[in-house]
């Protein structure tokens, strides 16, 4: 954002929505935090974000905050550091800090006939577990965007793929 525009709260899309988003988009996902150092009124905190069990390229944010530095950090310096590190790696993951940002990038362009017909096969095979086919279903009823199928048909491709392997 630039230095001379206002911090409009309503263009500003939380970290628990995107929190939300990230597992919406990652079901076997995983965030994990780490408080790197506390000392005295200042700490740090590493978070890791994994798309999947199997991710060896995850992505990271850091965050540091003083105690007492602002209304939140007077007494939530250590949740807010943790929470800002988390918004950073996801932010890094291309999960959008505002609702314009959102806008630009996910045109809300619907899903393809073919895109719909090609989850519905994926999810019906024997290879997904019933866990996962119940959170496609149930989105698919919401409804997709096209990245989100593209998404979808690739996270449905690949754990079919691991069953099949594991089989």
């Amino acid at each position: 954002m630039a230095r001379d525009q206002a911090f409009d709260m309503r263009d500003y899309v939380d970290v628990a929505e995107r929190i939300r988003a990230f597992y919406a988009r990652y079901p076997e996902g995983s965030i994990q935090t780490e408080m790197v150092r506390l000392e005295g009124d200042l700490v740090v905190f590493k978070a890791t974000v994994y798309r999947d069990r199997e991710d060896h390229c995850p992505t990271t944010g850091w965050a540091y905050e003083r105690e007492g530095a602002g209304y939140v950090n007077k007494t939530s310096f250590i949740e807010n550091c943790e929470t800002s590190a988390i918004g950073r790696a996801l932010a890094n993951l291309n999960f959008p800090t505002s609702r314009s940002a959102q806008r630009r990038l996910e045109p809300q362009v619907p899903a393809t006939t073919e895109q719909l017909d090609e989850i519905r096969e994926l999810v019906s095979s024997e290879r997904i577990s019933e866990d996962i086919r119940e959170r496609v279903v149930a989105r698919l009823e919401a409804g997709f965007n096209a990245r989100q199928a593209a998404d979808a048909i690739a996270y449905l491709r690949r754990m079919a793929g691991k069953a099949g392997r594991a089989a």
